[in-house]
């Protein structure tokens, strides 16, 4: 029988490991996956500048209403969205940032007080960041309330960042809880969401002159792409639709190879990770042979 356990740390840490690598202590620590995966590096260029303006825990700015001399003379939206910024990251900044209580802290101190505000960029930008950091939170073992919190996020996404071209990601994010839940129909259907929403967006960017900025970006789609794919691989796999299973690995394996169209190490990673487990699975041989030359030289556990 297929174990899904052996798959979880590939499926779950595969998106931006570097990121992922520098909160894990002894389980897997996704606030800052989440949030920096999300606007430091996966973001389009059209959502460049919705970056959430946190701080560096190592040189705090002080909070104040009051400009000192040579400082601009804030908006009271400004004001809102520094005194919410303020909130999260006092917490954000802890090293047990995702602790049961500090869990309660982003409710009760970040995301009561966003839900009061009568701003809607500040408001919908830190419920966004907020319920993110507190998914992120629950990953390594309530995959339930990680995916409620992760189906929050697409009604703030609406407002901020705003940016549709992310809206794929999420879907991913949510079909990921819902096949640690072993909840396949559930994943199948959010994966699959994720994939009718991508696939135009890279067909568009394709079709558009191309540029060193547009080249990458379709890269990143084509790494998003081949991530739903690799883990609908495995929702197939895990509801013994062997043959499905293996065409799809063979999708995503296309996407990270396609020429003039440079894809993340991770990603390609993964696909070979993925593609040669279900092989293994599936007593192929004909594509444990295939997956075998695709991942020579390469060091695939």
């Amino acid at each position: 029988m297929f174990d899904y356990a052996s798959y979880q740390s590939h499926v779950w840490c595969y998106r931006r490991t570097a990121m992922c690598a520098s909160r894990v202590k002894h389980e897997f620590r996704y606030a800052q996956f989440v949030i920096l995966g999300l606007f430091l590096i996966h973001n389009p260029a059209s959502a460049q500048n919705a970056k959430p303006e946190v701080q560096s825990a190592s040189s705090p700015k002080p909070e104040t209403d009051r400009p000192t001399e040579g400082e601009p003379v804030l908006s009271p939206e400004e004001v809102e969205d520094r005194k919410l910024r303020s909130a999260y990251e006092l917490i954000h900044q802890l090293i047990d940032s995702c602790s049961l209580e500090n869990i309660k802290r982003y409710d009760s101190e970040v995301i009561a007080l966003a839900e009061k505000s009568v701003y809607e960029v500040p408001k919908n930008k830190f419920l966004f960041i907020a319920n993110a950091a507190v998914a992120g939170c629950y990953t390594p073992n309530r995959y339930d309330l990680a995916e409620e919190r992760y189906k929050r996020i697409i009604i703030y996404a609406a407002v901020w960042p705003g940016a549709e071209a992310n809206y794929p990601y999420y879907f991913q994010l949510i079909g990921m809880t819902q096949m640690g839940q072993e909840h396949w129909k559930d994943a199948e259907d959010s994966l699959n969401r994720s994939l009718s929403i991508i696939e135009p967006q890279i067909k568009k960017e394709i079709g558009l002159e191309l540029n060193p900025e547009r080249t990458r970006h379709v890269g990143n789609l084509l790494g998003d792409k081949a991530g739903s794919l690799s883990c609908l691989a495995l929702v197939y796999l895990r509801e013994g639709r062997t043959t499905e299973s293996l065409e799809t690995a063979d999708l995503a394996y296309e996407a990270v190879t396609q020429p003039h169209f440079p894809v993340s190490p991770n990603a390609t990673m993964q696909v070979l990770t993925t593609g040669t487990s279900v092989a293994k699975e599936s007593g192929d041989e004909a594509a444990l042979a295939k997956w075998s030359r695709r991942s020579q030289g390469r060091n695939i556990n």
